[in-house]
């Protein structure tokens, strides 16, 4: 006969445990080994998150509940229970497309759509004021943690429910969100905060009803601004974005039609926070004289947030015709007086010469001297170094 081994396991607060068994013979139980055994482990701190679906706001004068999803995929909640059985009076509610508040929700049916919003009008009986609970199931075992998918609790602690939700992990111990008769008076709500998980009583506050409103896991907020330093070719475009605490990529869009077709990223971008940040873009390559359509859009993991479509035209250049007032030589020097469009000093025009009206091969800019007299007037004098030319000799002034 094998020898019988007896196991006890004895646990450390160090991160460790000790394994300790005696081996007995068969026939008469002396004990004849001893070994002790040291096993590390490693203790980790664990966090257990919400399920996708939140209960994001309940409203406790007009009797409503808020549903958010913070998943990626659709859920449908066909045959999920709300329970609020407030120190062991029952009440259970089947959820109901008939309950959907449409002007506070971003769905009409019970599938809600990753980042969407359902509000449920309940009532007054099922959503107690000063003290009450409120759990959402997915089965009517409202007894097991597993069906639990969120809950939340107010007034005071003792809930019946309470003890499944800190099981699952979603809900500390003997605590509650605090609302006083001021709060139901003022028409306040319990609110989960922008980015919150929702696991504590913290985390949740009573402020004005935001019913049909993301403030868990919003997407950007984006504000196409105006378009300013247009030119015949650039325009630098404005806007703010808020992030809403997600960090957010921003593009400008742009183009000749609503169809924009054009894209560049914004400086800064990423944006993180949760307060306005300016944003801006430089336009270049741009086509004179034509209208352009442009938005801000802000993209961060809660979702993309068009800007409103705005426009800008750019400029149409400027045309003028030279005018020639008068032409002298004396001795190496032409003189030439003429007109153009003023403030193009300092070394904007160009003197090209030749000896036939065919082309202007030769560049005699460096050997010219051009002011404009009086200042800003357009009036200008050119005096161009022609020595070595023949006498018939021609000279063209460019603007380019």
């Amino acid at each position: 006969m094998m020898p019988s081994a007896h196991f006890h396991l004895v646990t450390r607060p160090a991160p460790s445990i000790l394994l300790r068994f005696m081996i007995r013979k068969p026939n008469n139980h002396r004990p004849v080994k001893a070994l002790r055994i040291l096993i590390t482990t490693t203790v980790a701190s664990v966090t257990v998150a919400k399920a996708n679906l939140v209960i994001s706001e309940i409203d406790l004068v007009a009797n409503k509940v808020e549903i958010v999803n913070t998943g990626t995929t659709s859920v449908n909640m066909t045959g999920y229970q709300w329970c609020n059985r407030w120190k062991g009076s029952p009440a259970y509610v089947g959820l109901a497309t008939a309950q959907i508040v449409t002007a506070q929700s971003t769905a009409t049916t019970l599938t809600l759509p990753a980042g969407g919003i359902l509000t449920f009008q309940l009532s007054s009986s099922f959503i107690t004021a000063l003290q009450g609970e409120l759990g959402l199931y997915t089965t009517n075992n409202f007894g097991s943690s597993t069906a639990m998918v969120d809950y939340v609790t107010w007034g005071a602690s003792g809930a019946s429910r309470s003890g499944v939700a800190v099981s699952k992990g979603i809900w500390g111990s003997n605590t509650f969100v605090a609302v006083t008769s001021d709060d139901i008076t003022a028409g306040r709500s319990i609110q989960l905060g922008l980015g919150l998980a929702g696991n504590i009583s913290t985390d949740y506050s009573l402020a004005a009803p935001t019913l049909g409103i993301n403030q868990i896991t919003p997407p950007p907020v984006v504000t196409s601004g105006s378009a300013s330093s247009i030119t015949t070719n650039t325009a630098n475009i404005a806007g703010t974005v808020n992030a809403m605490g997600a960090s957010t990529t921003v593009t400008i869009q742009y183009g000749e039609t609503l169809a924009y077709g054009s894209s560049t990223a914004a400086t800064p971008s990423p944006v993180t926070g949760s307060t306005n940040t300016a944003v801006s873009a430089m336009l270049s390559g741009l086509v004179a004289g034509t209208t352009y359509n442009y938005r801000v859009v802000g993209t961060s993991a809660n979702g993309t947030t068009l800007g409103a479509n705005q426009t800008f035209t750019t400029a149409v250049p400027t045309i003028f015709d030279l005018r020639i007032l008068a032409v002298s030589r004396s001795g190496n020097t032409l003189t030439v007086d003429f007109l153009g469009p003023p403030n193009t000093l300092p070394a904007t025009w160009q003197v090209k010469g030749s000896t036939t009206l065919t082309s202007f091969p030769f560049n005699k800019t460096a050997a010219s001297t051009i002011t404009e007299t009086p200042a800003a007037s357009g009036t200008y004098r050119a005096l161009i170094d022609v020595t070595g030319e023949p006498a018939r000799y021609f000279v063209r002034i460019e603007l380019p």
